[in-house]
């Protein structure tokens, strides 16, 4: 488990493909795990450039909806399958925007 790590969204909601980790990795003991939904571009509509970066994951562009940012127990992310570190200062910058508006 750590910073930007990718799980597979296994709930209900179709349009949500991953669900990404952006909690420190100094906070690694808690029982829980900050995540934001990455959803499909197809089904997302049109992005906001600085709240919703695009990231491609397998070939798919996925989207960042940052604004449902949201805490999850770690049971319920089951495996990591894959990292986005490689977008780590994109990311810090979308969630600095969502907290601060700039």
């Amino acid at each position: 488990m750590a910073q930007f790590d990718l799980y597979r969204y296994e709930g209900t909601n179709s349009s949500v493909s991953f669900l990404l980790d952006v909690q420190s990795d100094l906070l690694r003991d808690l029982a829980s795990r900050v995540v934001i939904p990455l959803v499909r571009l197809s089904d997302f509509g049109l992005p906001i450039k600085k709240l919703n970066p695009v990231l491609s994951i397998d070939g798919v562009d996925h989207v960042m909806a940052t604004s449902e940012i949201t805490g999850l127990p770690i049971k319920e992310l089951g495996q990591s399958v894959g990292n986005l570190a490689a977008y780590r200062q994109e990311i810090k910058d979308v969630v600095d925007f969502l907290m601060d508006g700039f």
